[in-house]
C-alpha cells in the first residue's frame, strides 16, 4: 500500500486515524464532537487531513496528534529490563 496523500486530502476514517497515528474510534469521536467535518461519498464517510490538522492547533485539549510524544521535552524514559537487574 502506499503511503501517498491524494490531492484532496479526503481519506476514509480508518487511512486517516492511521496517517495521525490514532484509532478510528479516536476520527470518530472528532466527528461526533463536531471538531472535524464528515464527507459522504456513496457509503464511505471521508475526513479532510487539512481540517485535521487545523483542529490539532484549535482544539489542543480535545485533539493529540499520535505522532507528538505524549510526554513533555524533558521527559526520561529508562527501559524496565535496566532497572530490574
Amino acid at each position: 500500500m502506499s503511503n501517498t496523500i491524494p490531492p484532496s486530502r479526503k481519506l476514509s476514517i480508518f487511512l486517516a486515524a492511521q496517517h495521525v497515528h490514532v484509532n478510528e474510534r479516536t476520527v470518530e469521536r472528532w466527528l461526533g464532537a463536531g471538531l472535524i467535518v464528515g464527507y459522504v461519498d456513496g457509503k464511505n464517510v471521508l475526513v479532510d487531513l487539512d481540517e485535521i490538522e487545523a483542529g490539532f492547533r484549535l482544539y489542543p485539549q480535545h485533539m493529540r496528534d499520535g505522532r507528538r510524544p505524549k510526554f513533555g521535552p524533558n521527559v526520561r524514559l529508562v527501559p524496565l529490563s535496566k532497572v530490574e537487574q
